[in-house]
């Protein structure tokens, strides 16, 4: 399977973990799922986006 489709179905597809740590190993962030929501989203939108646009989607598509 090639690597950026298999991020992507991680990104996309993964469901939230309510303990404990999440590492996202593929951009270096690491946070704390401890952390309020609003700040892991911004963490990660802009991420999913990018990685989104990559294989055809677009923001108003998601």
């Amino acid at each position: 399977m090639n690597v950026k489709w298999l991020l992507a179905a991680l990104l996309l597809f993964a469901p939230a973990r309510s303990g404990g740590s999440t590492a996202i190993i593929s951009t270096g962030i690491i946070s704390s799922s401890n952390a309020p929501p609003e700040i892991i989203f911004r963490q990660c939108e802009p991420i999913r986006i990018e990685m989104c646009r990559g294989i055809g989607y677009n923001e108003t598509s998601m």
